[in-house]
């Protein structure tokens, strides 16, 4: 499912934390934040039972990013290999 990590609008920048996927096959907005902290925790997210719902949501946004990023870097250096002479 793809989705926008965060989307600009005229008054700056909105947050999209609510459609972010999550493992078990549903949006955070549909997850209740109990279950959103047992499957952060489960991710590895620091103190997901303690911090704030939105610090969690940042982390979790971030690991995401970091997962896509190098995802990407793989998939880039793959390719420039088999188009080598």
């Amino acid at each position: 499912m793809p989705f926008n990590l965060i989307t600009a609008s005229s008054f700056g920048v909105i947050d999209t934390h609510n459609s972010l996927p999550l493992p078990n096959s549903k949006t955070v907005d549909e997850t209740s934040s109990e279950e959103l902290r047992s499957i952060f925790d489960r991710l590895g997210i620091d103190r997901a039972h303690s911090r704030p719902r939105n610090e969690l949501l940042a982390d979790y946004e971030r690991l995401l990013k970091r997962i896509g990023d190098e995802a990407s870097a793989k998939a880039i250096d793959a390719f420039l290999k088999s188009k080598r002479d």
